[in-house]
């Protein structure tokens, strides 16, 4: 009698080659202003399309099924449902603001305000069931199980709660939306589980709250000050006051210093917050470990920002697949599964592509 042969670990890679990613390119941008920009929404498809099957998992390419007509009709849906009825309710506050009815423009402008704050967390859900659901692995679906109502009603309480902590609440905000995410998250029948913590996150988070914190409060209270001084020094007229003159070449001082400590902090962080979303995922048993630093996270980040720059946005999708194989290279499953005992799953996929996503011009992850 012989052992069963184990289930092999898991494992993830890439080759995007740069050349034909370069034709692609090429190809939509001239066929986008040769459609006035209606092409755009295949031209995306075949983008992802390409970045899919060049991503592997045990050396077996992903797919994708998604299709340019799929996101033109979610387009079209939610620029008739949503984007006119706002820009209506915006023109008429305006209206009324111009009439002097305050009380009904106030009423317009707090329901044009709380959409805008819902209807991102609605765009992001949306965004990624579409996008999980057209994504095929031997022949196996992913997909996002839940509502985006929910999910946008989540992110607008975190959001309020993170204004009224003054921005404290804010590891709470990204492990509790990440986790009300890849819970209802789907492989085939299987479930993705969440159970990472911010315990871990707080002490690092403090120090970069606590050095924003002290940048904000010199940052304005050193020109304040220096204004102060210069105040009663007369200027002639038509001139700029002195006071006015010294503050902003203080302001002009102090920015530059604030921002060298802030964001070196804010990365360190970032690194952190990154390890913990990603090992607190689990899958049929599998849990993973991920291998980001600061100074390759800030080599990726400063790359991709200057490719897109130099570019003018047509080195998007070489950004993407950087980060790509950024995330390939360094997130590492720890165990193994049974990918023989999964089924596909029996959830709908939606007919429609990410309309609100294209609406609020929300990040292609």
């Amino acid at each position: 009698m012989t052992d069963a042969t184990p289930a092999p670990a898991v494992s993830f890679s890439t080759d995007v080659p740069a050349a034909p990613l370069a034709a692609l390119i090429l190809k939509n941008l001239a066929l986008t202003i040769l459609t006035l920009g209606v092409y755009r929404f295949w031209g995306k498809t075949h983008i992802r399309r390409f970045l899919w099957n060049h991503t592997l998992i045990q050396g077996e390419r992903l797919d994708y099924t998604g299709t340019g007509g799929e996101l033109f009709k979610g387009f079209l849906l939610v620029l008739v449902t949503v984007f006119l009825p706002l820009l209506l309710i915006n023109a008429a506050a305006q209206a009324l603001v111009e009439q002097e009815n305050l009380a009904a423009a106030g009423a317009l402008f707090f329901v044009f305000t709380a959409a805008a704050m819902y209807l991102p967390g609605v765009a992001i859900f949306r965004a990624a069931r579409y996008r999980l659901s057209r994504t095929r692995w031997r022949g196996v679906r992913f997909g996002l199980e839940g509502k985006g109502w929910s999910y946008g009603l989540w992110v607008m309480l975190f959001l309020l709660i993170l204004v009224a902590t003054m921005g404290l609440s804010y590891p709470v905000q990204r492990v509790g939306l990440w986790r009300r995410l890849w819970d209802q998250a789907r492989f085939g029948n299987k479930a993705f589980h969440f159970d990472g913590g911010v315990r871990n996150l707080y002490p690092r988070f403090l120090l970069v709250w606590t050095v924003f914190a002290l940048g904000v409060t010199l940052a304005v209270g050193i020109p304040g000050l220096i204004a102060a001084q210069y105040a009663p020094v007369a200027e002639p007229p038509g001139g700029i006051p002195a006071a006015d003159q010294m503050a902003y070449l203080a302001l002009t001082m102090t920015f530059p210093l604030f921002m060298l400590v802030m964001l070196p902090a804010w990365l360190s962080y970032k690194v952190l917050e990154l390890r913990t979303l990603a090992e607190g995922l689990r899958f049929e048993g599998v849990r993973f470990s991920f291998d980001v630093r600061f100074w390759p996270l800030l080599r990726l980040l400063f790359g991709n920002a200057l490719l897109v720059m130099l570019t003018l946005g047509l080195g998007g999708p070489f950004a993407a697949a950087r980060s790509l194989r950024f995330a390939c290279d360094r997130l590492h499953p720890v165990g193994e599964v049974d990918f023989a005992a999964i089924a596909q799953g029996a959830a709908p996929a939606p007919a429609s592509g990410e309309g609100l996503a294209e609406m609020f011009d929300s990040v292609d992850i």
